[in-house]
């Protein structure tokens, strides 16, 4: 239905307006995702950051996903880095190309 213009008004018989739908992006948002472990971790196409292949807790190994080093929590970061034997923060620097 179209906004009626100021001081114009539905006639009192008239239905009520359906509250707006929400979008399946609205849907999502609301969905909260929990890390279950951090598998492995590779350089970005820009080689300026590391992506770290994420395994979602209640999902198949086929719905990992690659994330940006940066948005995930420093503590899991941290646990990753001395379970692989890396540098305690090597995830959060800029990473060396030789």
């Amino acid at each position: 239905p179209m906004d009626l213009p100021p001081g114009v008004e539905f006639a009192p018989d008239h239905p009520p307006r359906p509250p707006p739908r929400r979008s399946a992006a609205d849907e999502l948002a609301d969905i909260e995702y929990v890390i279950d472990r951090l598998v492995k971790h590779g350089i970005n196409e820009d080689g300026d950051g590391y992506l770290v292949r994420v395994h979602w807790a209640g999902y198949d190994r086929g719905s990992d996903t690659w994330e940006p080093a940066s948005v995930l929590p420093e503590s899991l970061l941290r646990k990753y880095e001395q379970k692989n034997k890396l540098p305690p923060g090597e995830l959060s620097r800029r990473p060396s190309v030789e």
